[in-house]
């Protein structure tokens, strides 16, 4: 004579998950994880690249005040030979950050900007572009994350 009754017994075996059922979980959710890891690395450093251009912009903002206040013009990417009197603008960027300018960007003593365009180029190679219109610096990004070429 049976001790536990027959649905008693049913019940009782189809408790929880088998192994193989479980591995085949886990491989899913590693295949799903491994897929999208690398589209919210790609997210983070797209917000980290607007939030470095950003600041670059209003770095560039703020410099014709800078000029007048300090009395002395300010440059990025000249070649060779500074202007004289001049001190070059410092972009505080992480380390593997590039700033790029298509020609010399220069502010004078009395804070008018010539104006010119600079490229901000991540680790990974995603770039923006920064536009600066004379004659205040108005500092403008042009175009989203790109990949640098």
């Amino acid at each position: 004579m049976p001790i536990f009754p027959p649905h008693a017994k049913a019940k009782a075996s189809r408790q929880g998950f088998t192994l193989l059922e479980m591995l085949v979980v886990l491989a899913i959710m590693g295949l799903v994880l491994g897929l999208a890891a690398p589209l919210f690395t790609a997210r983070i450093e797209s917000g980290q690249l607007i939030q470095q251009a950003e600041a670059i912009a209003t770095q560039m903002r703020h410099a014709p005040m800078r000029a007048r206040l300090d009395g002395q013009a300010l440059y990025y990417g000249v070649e060779g030979n500074p202007p004289p009197d001049a001190r070059p603008l410092d972009f505080d960027l992480p380390d593997g950050w590039i700033v790029r300018s298509t020609g010399p960007l220069m502010i004078s003593d009395i804070g008018l900007c010539a104006g010119g365009e600079i490229t901000l180029i991540a680790p990974s190679g995603r770039s923006l572009r920064l536009q600066i219109r004379p004659p205040l610096c108005e500092t403008i990004i042009t175009n989203g994350p790109q990949q640098a070429g």
